[in-house]
């Protein structure tokens, strides 16, 4: 994950390109004349609630320097602009503090609870008394804390209310992020707030702020060398390998413009990492898998902790594109073989050990007669014992249906975005032994909503019967959670698997990237968390009714759970098959475009941690999708 996130990212402008070039998108300068309308202004659709939702945002954004470096003497001054309510000293409560960590929250919602038989002027009275009307200034020397230095700040309108009366104040909802680290301490604070304002004649004109009033404030201060938890060392350990500095951090939209395009590479593909001993020397190995064009990377550990490529002498330097990997034992012979997604078929690599005069201590693999279905966009890759014969079973997802060749759709649904089900289809490649596999995904039942546009699979037994079970993510929709049903033996009718999301409350409706599971509440059970994607944008825009996308209530609140983000599903006590969405009181969703959210005890107290890896295509554009 951290190399891909570095492909990614690392890109530099192209020599002899001007920074201020303009927008760029995958290479491609876009130079816009002055009279040429900007297509993504909501004014051009009429559409009067985005257009001040942007008004409002840029009135707030003018505030970031100020965030970022501290409170100017402008700060007094733009009191006058509104009225501030921040939380009053007393009311911040301490939730964690563990001498080097200390954790700060403030909810007003807590403070509705305590006041809630009131009337509403006592009840106004009551949460204003646990606010004071401050400037600009107060408001930034909250959210930075003791922290000084420069901060990264997050400035974002995340919905918006029109008034019904003529002339009354509009409403907007608000998200304020300010987080840094310097020599000796990390901070991270975040604010939910709600703000009144008077609209400006006409149809263009900044809005005036009138109140601003936080709803929920949360503060973390690491108080370590260097304020973060992790070191950056990539650098250190990939020193002198030609493919971290030729290759990774050259970044993907930069290859899009220098590799022919009929290689098949796309900004919108993915590639992920294997881990695993490729040459049984105790040490962790990484499998890189990359784009279409640029070779795949066996990078073998040393001693010193250092990572050199051997992808070449190894024979598993694909040109392809390479969507995922796994090493892992799949003939029983005790050394790690190589199964990835090559080209759009599963291709399985036989491990042979050290070949005499092998470069940098390389085993030599040897890939066994692709294996080739229905549908081609592969996506994910898991392994289990399905069928508990003692070998490990393959089980491959694919994203999008290839057309069939005569260009026709009979065969094929329409596609939907909160419900797709025109998708690839996902196999299950059972073991039969010898490195050969067959495909039995109709046999055992997993052919069932299986046209989903999967991302990702994770086999664990949920219901602790004995056997495992398997949840799959999906994007544009439903997820699927397959039981396994072999505890009826004997007495069984029927296929192996059963699919049961929307009867177990593990549907999650949205755009899933992966999902992992865990116990992070310590009950016993197993829990699953998903990983979907969170966006200010699409929290704010969907529920307008300019929204063309979504013609009723329904389906704007169907559109608006693919931003909402991830989602955490505890077990019932007592009910293997039942679970409960848990994902806003767990705090936990709000996890930006994340793709993997794997559970890990990070600070090693016996609680399991949330760690969220996300983002999307960096390039030279910065326009915010």
């Amino acid at each position: 994950m951290l190399c891909m996130l570095l492909t990614f990212a690392a890109s530099g402008p192209v020599s002899g390109t001007p920074a201020s070039a303009g927008p760029q998108s995958g290479g491609a300068v876009i130079r816009l004349s002055e009279t040429t309308p900007d297509l993504r202004d909501p004014r051009l659709d009429g559409w009067k609630t985005e257009a001040f939702a942007e008004d409002a945002g840029a009135v707030l954004k003018a505030w970031k320097h100020e965030f970022a470096d501290g409170p100017a003497e402008s700060s007094r001054r733009r009191a006058a602009e509104g009225l501030i309510h921040v939380p009053v000293p007393e009311g911040l409560q301490r939730v964690r503090d563990t001498g080097s960590f200390t954790a700060t929250r403030w909810t007003r919602a807590l403070v509705g609870a305590e006041v809630g038989n009131r009337d509403d002027a006592e009840r106004e009275d009551a949460e204003r008394r646990d606010t004071e009307r401050q400037d600009l200034g107060d408001l930034v020397a909250l959210m930075r804390g003791p922290f000084q230095g420069h901060a990264h700040v997050l400035i974002k309108v995340t919905g918006v209310t029109p008034s019904e009366v003529p002339g009354a104040p509009w409403r907007t909802a608000l998200l304020l992020e300010v987080g840094g680290h310097s020599a000796e301490r990390g901070w991270h604070s975040t604010a939910t707030g709600t703000a009144d304002w008077q609209i400006a004649e006409g149809e263009r004109g900044a809005p005036r702020l009138l109140d601003l009033t936080l709803d929920s404030f949360e503060s973390t201060e690491l108080r370590i060398p260097g304020g973060q938890l992790f070191e950056d060392v990539t650098a250190t350990v990939l020193e002198g390998e030609p493919a971290w500095t030729e290759q990774l951090l050259v970044g993907q939209d930069r290859w899009a413009r220098t590799i022919e395009e009929r290689l098949g590479m796309g900004l919108y593909k993915h590639s992920g990492i294997a881990v695993g001993d490729a040459n049984g020397d105790g040490l962790e190995d990484l499998y890189v898998a990359q784009p279409a064009g640029l070779p795949n990377l066996l990078l073998l550990k040393d001693a010193r902790g250092g990572l050199h490529d051997v992808a070449a002498a190894a024979g598993v330097d694909w040109l392809d594109h390479t969507s995922s990997a796994l090493l892992l034992d799949l003939d029983g012979d005790g050394d790690q073989d190589l199964a990835a997604t090559v080209g759009g078929v599963l291709v399985v690599h036989e491990n042979l050990g050290f070949q005499d005069g092998s470069e940098g201590g390389a085993p030599r693999f040897r890939a066994r007669p692709p294996l080739t279905s229905q549908d081609t966009d592969l996506y994910g890759l898991s392994a289990a014992d399905v069928d508990l014969d003692g070998d490990l079973d393959l089980y491959v997802t694919a994203d999008f249906a290839n057309k069939r060749r005569d260009e026709s759709t009979t065969e094929r649904a329409r596609f939907d975005y909160v419900d797709a089900n025109d998708g690839g289809r996902n196999v299950l490649w059972r073991n039969v032994g010898g490195l050969r596999f067959e495909d039995a995904t109709a046999e055992l039942g997993l052919d069932v909503n299986n046209q989903r546009h999967s991302l990702a699979a994770t086999w664990r037994d949920l219901d602790r019967d004995g056997d495992i079970d398997l949840y799959v993510a999906n994007d544009y929709g439903h997820n699927c959670l397959y039981r396994n049903r072999s505890e009826l033996g004997e007495r069984r009718v029927g296929p192996l698997f059963e699919e049961c999301a929307e009867s177990c409350g593990v549907e999650d409706r949205g755009s899933g990237m992966s999902i992992d599971v865990g116990d992070p509440n310590r009950d016993g059970e197993l829990d699953l968390l998903v990983a979907n994607m969170w966006s200010s944008a699409g929290r704010r825009v969907v529920p307008q009714k300019g929204f063309g996308a979504a013609d009723s209530a329904a389906e704007r609140d169907q559109f608006s759970r693919f931003a909402k983000g991830n989602t955490l599903f505890l077990a019932s006590s007592g009910d293997s098959e039942r679970y409960a969405e848990a994902s806003r009181g767990a705090n936990i969703e709000r996890g930006r475009w994340a793709w993997g959210t794997p559970f890990i005890d990070l600070d090693g107290d016996g609680w399991e941690d949330m760690l969220v890896g996300n983002g999307y295509v960096t390039s030279h554009d910065t326009g915010d999708l």
